[in-house]
């Protein structure tokens, strides 16, 4: 049987994401789709712009089978942090196949990439600390060391690609799924909404996404402005912070999240690596919670037909459906960090109870 795994944010899930599940279903010729996707936070350090919960009822309505859980740990961690849990808890999910896209379309080429990573040379170590030195970021320095195509390791899926071979088992089949160019991404999108552009959001995603935007609060990282400084003011062992990062923040003058972010962006320390460190500030994400290990899949909802392949699957990992007789870490900061999501979207977190969707 073939089962098809997806790694997937679905923030939101639009039309470039039908676009990848219906290639990747046809070309595997999969009988089971399963996707792990992050939940109320994401991988580049903001919330969500849809709740985990709509997310997986979108995913269920749009050709996947069966959706299970990120923890949060891993969803707003790097793409090293972020590839090596979820393509650990699809392993555990009992996957033979992982889709994913990539901007580069040659994946034989990034398989070479993930070996040379995997098993790193002395002068690969050389040249990437000279380059470092020299003062080139990390993405560049990395890319100089290995002396690949100008420009793969500095675009985002290319990363998270490489970093999917990196820690892919040899008995799951990597399938590349090329990009639609000319479908919107997600970025574009969140652009979109700030501006409140509907007219441009509608024609970018699927209608049941498009209620879904309408019909709730768009939560930023402006929301979250003041647990932040409240915390940061006795943050200790905050993941992803370190001395230098937390001084450039506490000179900041800046209230406002985006404004501090814009304000400390620089070469060391990019966009997206300060939006990791201020996330992981607001839910007290410490480096010691850290561990990739699989506990536990949850299940965030499934299509009845598949319900006897996750009783199948019990057998060989822990499947929770319903959080309220669970007391492990994981879920007790699941409920937690819903609590703070929610808050910011004025409603209650109860939802973080139900049992999964099912359709």
């Amino acid at each position: 049987m073939k089962i098809l795994g997806i790694v997937a944010e679905y923030n939101p899930l639009h039309n470039g994401h039908i676009h990848h599940i219906n290639c990747a279903k046809k070309i595997t010729k999969a009988e089971i789709t399963i996707a792990a996707i992050s939940g109320n936070f994401a991988q580049r350090g903001l919330p969500s712009k849809i709740n985990k919960y709509d997310k997986t009822e979108l995913a269920l309505k749009n050709g996947i089978d069966i959706v299970i859980e990120i923890p949060t740990f891993y969803s707003t961690a790097s793409a090293e942090y972020f590839s090596n849990y979820s393509v650990k808890l699809l392993e555990k999910s009992g996957i033979n196949a992982l889709a994913f896209g990539a901007e580069h379309t040659n994946i034989e080429k990034l398989i070479e990439i993930s070996k040379n990573l995997i098993n790193e040379t002395v002068k690969f170590k050389s040249d990437l600390k000279s380059n470092l030195k020299r003062g080139l970021n990390f993405p560049k320095a990395r890319e100089n060391a290995l002396i690949v195509d100008k420009g793969i390791l500095n675009r985002p899926n290319n990363i998270l690609a490489i970093e999917y071979l990196k820690h892919l088992p040899k008995h799951i089949k990597p399938y590349l799924i090329e990009r639609n160019q000319n479908l919107t991404s997600a970025t574009k999108i969140g652009e979109l909404l700030k501006d409140e552009n509907w007219n441009e959001v509608r024609k970018a995603v699927p209608q049941n996404t498009f209620e879904k935007l309408k019909n709730n609060k768009l939560v930023t990282l402006n929301d979250f402005s003041q647990l932040f400084h409240y915390n940061f003011k006795n943050a200790e062992n905050i993941f992803d912070l370190n001395i230098e990062l937390y001084n450039r923040i506490k000179k900041s003058k800046s209230f406002l999240l985006e404004d501090l972010v814009a304000e400390i962006t620089c070469k060391n320390y990019t966009k997206t690596r300060i939006q990791r460190a201020i996330v992981h500030t607001i839910l007290n994400i410490k480096a010691e919670n850290i561990d990739f290990e699989i506990p536990f899949v949850r299940v965030l909802g499934f299509k009845q037909e598949k319900q006897s392949y996750l009783k199948a699957i019990k057998k060989n990992i822990k499947i929770i459906t319903n959080i309220k007789n669970e007391n492990h870490t994981l879920i007790e900061k699941e409920i937690y960090i819903s609590d703070i999501f929610y808050g910011a979207t004025g409603k209650r977190n109860n939802i973080e109870y139900k049992f999964p969707i099912v359709l």
